[in-house]
């Protein structure tokens, strides 16, 4: 063996070994967090319509790609009672034929450019998208107009896409992660619409029409109700011209108001339901009660809240009790469902079935200990604050990622500058203010607790709890 060989060695093996009796990367104190502007230096246009439609652009030449879209501020939570799933309908269809191509043209035009439909509705929003290379940009632009405007519903495209939802609904009756995620929501807002799952049930998905498809659409989508973003390779000024151009003579229309609220305080008292699975052999388990709205002022000091219990990986004081100490599961998450309307906090993870007391009995100590006897020390308040900005930095590397984060503080009406003064009021937020939210918004003894597993193997550890309800999805 040559000398360099001994060198190059020793450069690969030196470094493993001075870890050795080192404590794991992520127990380190993380580095202070930095503040800078964010979108400061970057070509932005921003407009109305005098329709209302909200126009937001950003240039970047780095590559010959640009990406359009078109946003409503509504989504599926305005879905009518007993026609829930509608609004996922709705995004499919918007894609199967617009203007004077029917599905199977409008997808060859589509591939013949290399290029990228999508439409994807969420809880408060329905985003429809086309992205290609910036030559084909007057293309895209005509097949995204098409799609907001001129959409075809044709019959057979209805049936074919509600056939494809309910094949997608059946399927994920065999997911029990899925399943208590459905009934978490389900207990918690048995009478609202959050209470049902976003592509709906079976049986509402069974009975929508081309009628309801078109109604949906003419409720929620209007001009005065859109954001028109454009991110790559083009020209601003020219771009606004050509926006202009198709979708101009849009006319604006009443925006309908926000689904109704739920209950303020869910559950009032605390609720323990088990999925019965008798095939299983591990259990998924989730406590939650209801949580923050999007625009809630507290929800920074209460991201940091949930960095320290739940919601920063191996540091948080879950991972490291119930993974790190005690075996008891692989991984455990916590954290807020931040809607237009109050959605929920929630804690979930699995284990052996076996174990699923003493995994309950820890996960319900660590809550209350963090909002009574264990408040969050300074030292993990400032962790949490320097994970939050490096996530928050990791999530904007790109033009399109600042783009749709923009989108997103439109939609909920969310101050401009929010990205940039992100940083400061992340740094702002203090251990004392910490602790004042923990012993408010987390509440373990009238939480909501679902199990999925079996039902003969988990009652017996549930003595002492509380009632116990044994429900099957159906």
């Amino acid at each position: 063996m040559t000398p360099g060989s001994l060198v190059r060695i020793a450069m690969v093996f030196l470094p493993l070994l001075s870890c050795v009796g080192s404590k794991p990367a992520w127990e380190d104190s993380l580095s202070p967090a930095s503040e800078h502007a964010i979108v400061a230096d970057r070509t932005w246009l921003r407009r109305t319509l005098p329709n209302g439609l909200r126009l937001l652009l950003l240039e970047d030449h780095s590559r010959p790609m640009v990406s359009l879209g078109l946003t409503v501020r509504r989504g599926v939570a305005m879905d009518p009672p007993g026609k829930e799933g509608v609004g996922i309908l709705l995004g499919e269809l918007m894609q199967r034929g617009a203007g004077e191509r029917d599905a199977l043209v409008l997808a060859n035009a589509v591939e013949a450019l290399g290029a990228r439909l999508a439409v994807h509705a969420g809880w408060d929003w329905i985003r429809a998208g086309a992205s290609g290379l910036s030559g084909d940009r007057d293309a895209l632009l005509g097949f995204l107009a098409d799609m907001v405007l001129r959409p075809r519903f044709e019959p057979a495209e209805v049936e074919r896409a509600r056939s494809e939802q309910l094949a997608n609904l059946a399927s994920s009756l065999d997911n029990p992660r899925t399943l208590l995620v459905w009934q978490l929501e389900r207990t918690l807002f048995p009478d609202h619409r959050y209470g049902v799952p976003a592509a709906g049930l079976p049986e509402t998905v069974a009975a929508l029409s081309v009628d309801d498809v078109r109604a949906f659409h003419a409720r929620v989508f209007g001009p005065n109700n859109a954001i028109f973003h454009v991110v790559g390779d083009f020209d601003s000024e020219a771009m606004f011209s050509k926006i202009e151009a198709a979708f101009g003579d849009w006319r604006p229309k009443p925006i309908p108001k926000p689904v109704p609220a739920p209950p303020r305080i869910t559950p009032q008292v605390r609720k323990i339901l088990v999925v019965d699975r008798p095939e299983m052999v591990q259990v998924q388990l989730a406590v939650a009660h209801e949580g923050l709205r999007r625009i809630d002022p507290r929800r920074i000091p209460a991201s940091i809240l949930n960095n320290v219990l739940g919601g920063s990986g191996f540091s948080s004081r879950l991972t490291v009790r119930l993974r790190s100490e005690e075996g008891l599961t692989y991984s455990i998450r916590s954290g807020f469902s931040l809607r237009r309307r109050p959605g929920r906090f929630g804690i979930s993870t699995f284990t052996r079935t076996e174990e699923l007391r003493p995994a309950l009995d820890l996960l319900l100590s660590e809550v209350e200990a963090i909002r009574s006897n264990r408040p969050p020390t300074e030292q993990e308040v400032r962790d949490a604050k320097a994970f939050s900005i490096g996530r928050f930095a990791l999530g904007l590397e790109t033009s399109s990622a600042v783009l749709n984060s923009l989108v997103n503080l439109d939609v909920y009406g969310l101050p401009e500058d929010s990205l940039d003064t992100y940083r400061r009021r992340v740094n702002a937020v203090t251990a004392d203010e910490v602790m004042q939210l923990a012993r408010k918004l987390l509440h373990p003894a009238r939480a909501a607790i679902v199990i999925v597993g079996s039902a003969e193997a988990i009652l017996p550890q549930l003595e002492g709890l509380g009632a116990v309800d044994v429900v099957s999805w159906d």
